[in-house]
């Protein structure tokens, strides 16, 4: 990404919002059920917006980890929208070649092909103009590689020609069982739509102890079954079909039939085996075997598993796919051997008994299978569940099942047996990449009962690919260059408004923000992350940072994005400030799919203040906490802070009347923040204050010590003095450090006099009981028994 030569920087005014703790928004919520008032808004403080060079950091050339962000909502205009729909990736593009494809008679890029010829760099309006070039320039912004995997597919029509093959599948669990010719014959009567490929699965064919600890490879009875197979689908005479191959594991075998026709279009043809068994997949009772084969120029792999019995063990089934889909085909040609991986061929058809039930209650699932409600039963289905959530199967298909559960019936008669659940355990699923297809047209189980599952068949088109090799090496020649000529005009481009500020003047309780405009100056979509040091927790108490969107494009309208800067020092951050200058902290705007960022640096000069100080500091503090000295103290420590007993004295020497209007007449912003001013200065009160600024001020310098006024020790055993006066002195005379003990007592005789002056019992208690403990928002009942220990010590007084 290009660095930008000169930022803009602006002079954009801060806004300002006042924030309210919990103890005042109480006291306000008591006021206003007495009277509303007008609140008014505090002055911004000075922005500096000046740049400083050593604050500026390079580009950052690394990849970083990113955060979440929060967004603003942002409107699209309607004659934008063609260009805003994400490019399609590798996966998601997988729109289906097949012979009904109209095949292109020459080489069409999207790009002209003189512009990469030439090494012509396109405008943007040229770009603009054009809704596929923005697209597919946005697609290798996002995924270079699979940009190019996907141009090269689209040219399919140029370079190859779609083949269709007519599969049929047939699953089965035989219990052991060697049926008759005219039960196998029933199930694979699909045979009367002339597939070009038949692949069989059965399940639990031997479960003797010697097949379940050797997984037992080629037995007497798969050559029995093999014999019947084969007499069942060469029923109609010629012997049409050859048998391509078996494979077996313990009771897992896998037949593969081909048409004549087709076989010559085979050339490879490969293996594999997966135990997920007992003793850790030692054993071989389950797991999968697979036969793949290259037909044409495709890739196609026949799958048949046995997952993990019973209802409970979805999970275990879920991980024994997870290893089986692992596997990798080897394959041999006579000279050599191949291996690809399980998933990576261009079509995988899978089968089995997959074992996984429906999560019902048997009664209303036996009711279900009555009604024939299959979409009820459907939504429970383990398996189905499982690929919502991406456990299993990702990328498959499956037919719409309209047959009943498979299983578990009664040899002989097919009713469901009392003690298991009916469900699917018996499936076929596929999937394709690279433009291959697969039309399932029929998905269907048997009324056959010489199991305790019933058999289940499919039969399905598939589509594979026969390519040109020389059309498609001209296709690939010109990708490789245009390759190198995306890469020089796709390069992402932006600037930001400023990348250094500094907030000043900022007070306590009061939110501040900042907008920094992001504007994409390149010639693809941007992509932006916030990346923030997730290890400066404190950070994440006074700042944030939020984006109006993680996506810019090249329009003009919608080429902007705003990053909002909000800071803020509440009674749980402002003791951070203490004793500094300044707070700064930094984060960077990254651009996603690259190794750019945007480094921002904020620097806030908070106003000090005596929220946030520890009591043992505010009682040796015998000058002002911020500005000129204007009065002299002696004795220190103070017995009590300064600021705590000038609030007190102000507030106990207003006129009862006063006073009792503390919940009438509501503070405002603007009053409390003169209050807390005139403390922080050490200079004299303002006239014309209302009582309940005053009132407010004390209650938020009391909760805003570093440590509260009652220790968490205190906490921990809050429970022993809720109803213990003798134990809740004890504390306060012997436990409590002197400062604390000290202010506690002192606020304890204000609490009386307030009360014994007209203000409502209830209430005081309520809110400086609020102040005493720095405990969570919704400890809703450690402040309760703390009001009620405050009520009690009262009462002794």
């Amino acid at each position: 990404m290009s660095q930008p030569q000169n930022y803009s920087f602006s002079n954009l005014s801060p806004r300002r919002t006042v924030m309210t703790p919990k103890f005042m928004l109480e006291h306000e919520r008591l006021t206003e059920q007495v009277q509303a008032s007008v609140r008014t808004t505090s002055t911004p403080p000075s922005l500096s917006t000046t740049p400083k060079e050593h604050e500026r950091k390079e580009w950052i050339k690394s990849h970083r980890t990113t955060t979440s962000l929060s967004s603003y909502s942002r409107r699209t205009s309607s004659n934008a929208k063609q260009f805003l729909g994400r490019s399609k990736t590798l996966e998601e593009d997988n729109e289906m070649f097949k012979p009904t494809t109209p095949p292109s008679p020459s080489f069409v890029p999207v790009v002209p092909r003189m512009w990469v010829a030439m090494n012509r760099q396109p405008t943007k309006e040229e770009i603009c103009k054009s809704p596929e070039i923005y697209k597919d320039f946005n697609c290798f912004a996002e995924d270079s590689q699979g940009w190019k995997e996907k141009s090269i597919l689209d040219q399919l029509p140029f370079y190859a020609i779609a083949k269709e093959l007519k599969i049929q599948i047939c699953t089965w669990n035989i219990n052991q069982g060697l049926y008759d010719q005219e039960i196998v014959d029933k199930w694979t009567s699909l045979l009367s739509e002339k597939p070009d490929i038949v692949a069989l699965g059965v399940q639990e064919l031997d479960m003797s102890v010697d097949a379940i600890i050797t997984g037992k490879k080629y037995s007497e009875r798969a050559e029995q079954w093999k014999d019947v197979i084969c007499k069942s689908v060469n029923r109609n005479g010629g012997n049409e079909y050859d048998e391509s191959g078996w494979y077996q594991l313990c009771g897992i075998v896998l037949f593969v039939f081909v048409h004549k026709h087709i076989k010559s279009q085979i050339k490879m043809f490969g293996l594999s085996e997966c135990r997920t068994g007992a003793m850790s997949g030692k054993l071989a009772n389950k797991g999968g075997v697979a036969i793949g084969m290259k037909i044409y120029d495709s890739t196609i792999c026949f799958v048949n598993s046995h997952l993990a019995a019973h209802q409970e063990f979805c999970e275990r089934r879920n991980k024994d796919w997870e290893e089986i889909s692992k596997m990798k085909i080897k394959y041999y040609n006579g000279t050599s051997s191949l291996s690809i991986p399980l998933l990576q061929h261009d079509v995988v058809i899978w089968m089995g008994d997959l074992n996984y039930r429906i999560d019902m209650e048997d009664s209303e699932v036996r009711k279900l299978v009555q009604e024939k409600d299959l979409t009820t039963l459907y939504r429970n289905d383990q398996l189905f569940n499982s690929r919502i959530k991406k456990k299993v199967f990702q990328n498959f298909k499956e037919a719409k099942i309209t047959f009943l559960p498979t299983f578990k019936i009664k040899i002989g008669n097919g009713e469901y047996v009392d003690n298991r659940i009916p469900s699917w355990c018996d499936r076929v699923l596929y999937k394709t990449e690279r433009r291959h297809g697969v039309i399932v047209e029929k998905y269907t189980s048997f009324e056959l009962y010489n199991s305790d599952h019933k058999p289940v068949s499919a039969f399905m088109k598939v589509y594979l690919q026969q390519i040109n090799q020389e059309k498609k090496k001209m296709v690939e020649e010109f990708m490789d260059k245009a390759e190198k000529w995306y890469s020089m005009v796709v390069v992402p481009e932006v600037s930001a408004s400023m990348t250094y500020f500094e907030f000043r003047g900022v007070n306590v309780l009061t939110e501040y923000s900042q907008e920094i405009t992001i504007v994409n100056t390149g010639k693809s979509r941007l992509h932006l992350t916030l990346i923030q040091d997730e290890q400066k927790e404190n950070l994440h108490l006074w700042a944030k940072v939020q984006m109006s969107t993680d996506r810019i494009e090249i329009m003009e309208g919608k080429d902007t994005a705003k990053v909002k800067v909000s800071i803020k020092f509440d009674l749980h951050s402002a003791h951070l400030y203490q004793e500094k200058e300044a707070c700064k902290f930094a984060f960077e705007i990254g651009i996603k799919y690259t190794k750019h960022t945007i480094p921002i640096v904020v620097k806030v000069y908070p106003k000090q203040s005596c929220i946030g100080m520890s009591l043992k500091s505010l009682s040796l503090l015998n000058r002002p906490v911020r500005g000129n000295v204007l009065n002299s103290y002696q004795g220190l420590p103070f017995t009590i802070p300064k600021e705590i007993y000038r609030l007190v004295d102000k507030l106990l020497s207003l006129s009862n009347e006063e006073l009792q209007n503390c919940f009438i007449q509501k503070s405002t912003p603007t009053q409390r923040q003169e209050v807390l001013d005139s403390i922080d200065k050490d200079s004299q009160f303002l006239p014309g204050i209302l009582a309940s600024s005053y009132l407010d001020i004390l209650l938020v310098v009391l909760a805003g010590f570093q440590d509260s006024l009652l220790h968490d020790n205190f906490i921990s055993e809050i429970k022993y003095y809720v109803n213990n006066l003798e134990l809740a002195k004890r504390y306060v005379i012997y436990m409590m450090e002197e400062t604390h003990r000290n202010v506690f007592l002192y606020i304890l005789k204000t609490i009386k006099e307030l009360i014994e002056r007209g203000l409502d019992r209830r209430t005081v208690i309520h809110l400086f009981g609020l102040t005493m403990l720095h405990t969570k928002k919704d400890d809703y009942e450690t402040q309760q028994m703390c009001e009620r220990i405050l009520t009690l010590l009262l009462d002794s007084m």
